[in-house]
């Protein structure tokens, strides 16, 4: 299962999300259903997977769980992970209005557990689902903007030049 969970990041960049999903999920049929971190992190590899591979049905099932583990687990990283994949299934679904307590709850949990590429992206969400929602001149929405932008240079995630090398430095999770 921490095989597969750890190879999600080669599947997703390379667009195998079908033969990523199979593996994660024949892992996790074959391990006690124990609320673990590693299973919350494979069950969020498995989500991330289904929504970018366009099975937002098996993905929102797949980051319930996962939600449920890491909570049970006590795992902030985790949860902040479910809930973000819980919102941007919702975001990719056209459904702002779902995104929006999600999207807010991975944040603060983001926060809580320290992954600044993690949070970065979760703020990236939510300011672009508050843009969504309430405009371009809604200022919470510039707040977490600027924040994610400012998060995404420090850890040296984002190009402000040429980036030519640079690909690949952050990304949601980063398992």
């Amino acid at each position: 299962m921490r095989c597969s969970a750890g190879l999600f990041r080669f599947w997703e960049r390379r667009g195998h999300f079908q033969e990523g999903c199979a593996w994660l999920e024949r892992a996790l049929r074959g391990v006690p259903e124990t609320p673990t971190a590693e299973r919350g992190w494979a069950l969020n590899a498995l989500a991330f997977l289904c929504w970018r591979g366009g099975d937002t049905q098996r993905a929102r099932a797949a980051a319930q769980q996962a939600l449920s583990v890491a909570r049970a687990a006590g795992e902030p990283r985790d949860v902040a992970q479910a809930l973000l994949n819980l919102g941007m299934i919702a975001y990719v679904g056209n459904a702002p209005n779902l995104a929006l307590p999600y999207l807010e709850e991975s944040v603060a949990e983001a926060r809580q557990g320290g992954n600044v590429p993690q949070l970065s992206l979760a703020l990236t969400f939510l300011g672009r689902t508050r843009l969504w929602l309430e405009g371009p001149f809604d200022r919470r929405a510039r707040l977490a903007l600027d924040e994610s932008l400012d998060l995404a240079r420090a850890a040296r995630s984002v190009c402000d030049g040429p980036c030519v090398g640079h690909a690949g430095r952050s990304g949601l999770g980063s398992g």
